[in-house]
């Protein structure tokens, strides 16, 4: 990677972000009314919400299923809902029993088809543009690179993995 001039690359939020040296080159963001219609369906199910946003992440709404997945974020906490859109998040995770989950995604999928799910976690749905996977994030980055997928390795641990270790 050094020939190539990159010190850094970072894929995070689901693949919906791609960092190379510290740059953001890939970002699929959701819409205003996709993260509108996933906060309401959030708050119908009286979910816990981390949203990622390119420099920060917020957290809010039930903190019982807040405080289940502090410890793999360093988000912050949101005072004002407005705040989320001042930059439009890249990935919403809710956190809620599996079975409150399941319902929700049916409701979204059928509101918002242009959205891709997935669980990396028992009781964490994260939501993402269609198309913002980690899969999509690799070929991306294994054409930037110039190198053939014959030449990548992945791996990964959870649902949110798939997509990557199927390209």
């Amino acid at each position: 990677l050094q020939e190539l001039g990159i010190e850094q690359i970072v894929v995070t939020s689901g693949g919906a972000l791609v960092w190379i040296n510290g740059l953001i080159v890939v970002q699929k963001s959701l819409t205003i009314e996709q993260t509108r219609k996933i906060i309401e369906l959030g708050q119908q199910y009286d979910t816990g919400f981390f949203v990622d946003q390119p420099a920060i992440t917020w957290k809010f709404g039930n903190p019982q299923f807040i405080k289940m997945y502090e410890h793999v974020s360093s988000a912050i906490p949101l005072d004002e809902i407005d705040a989320v859109f001042d930059t439009l998040p890249i990935k919403i995770s809710l956190i809620q029993e599996r079975a409150s989950l399941l319902q929700l995604q049916q409701q979204l999928h059928l509101a918002q088809p242009d959205l891709h799910t997935t669980f990396p976690f028992e009781h964490v749905l994260d939501i993402n543009q269609l198309g913002a996977n980690k899969g999509a994030a690799l070929i991306w980055l294994a054409d930037k690179l110039g190198l053939s997928m014959n030449n990548v390795a992945a791996i990964g641990d959870s649902e949110n993995d798939v997509s990557m270790l199927n390209v």
